[in-house]
């Protein structure tokens, strides 16, 4: 749970750094949209080849352990019993994913996180070098 929690938080992260810096760029030297194109994913692929870092792709995604299943014997209790009981235990169920979602990063997932938004920024800064070399004007 906790791990997903991580990478919750790191796909947040990424989320709003990709939104609050996404990059404009101008086309300086009159380039033509498909040329504009071409630009914009060799661009993308030399920043990922120089950096190790792809936004377009998802950190990758362990299993978290899923809690054991709460059985617990259904009395003979009736059809309104049942689905009391079933109830309760989706209530329960949302309170522990609630207090899960409410726990405080580690220091290691804080560093994890951080390390994720260096990488981001790394790979902004090497796609707007890329494409001010071929005539871009980058914000």
């Amino acid at each position: 749970m906790a791990l997903r929690l991580i990478l919750a938080l790191v796909a947040l992260v990424l989320a709003h750094a990709a939104n609050a810096q996404h990059q404009y760029a101008y086309p300086m030297q009159n380039q033509s949209p498909d040329q504009q194109k071409k630009d914009g994913y060799e661009c993308h692929m030399w920043a990922v080849e120089q950096t190790g870092f792809d936004p377009s792709v998802s950190p990758p995604q362990t299993q978290a352990p899923k809690p054991a299943p709460q059985n617990h014997p259904m009395p003979a209790i009736g059809l309104r019993g049942q689905m009391r009981q079933a109830l309760m235990d989706d209530m329960m169920a949302e309170q522990q994913k609630m207090k899960a979602a409410q726990q405080k990063p580690t220091p290691q997932q804080q560093q994890a996180m951080m390390a994720q938004q260096q990488a981001f920024s790394d790979y902004q800064r090497a796609r707007a070098a890329c494409l001010s070399a071929r005539g871009y004007s980058v914000r």
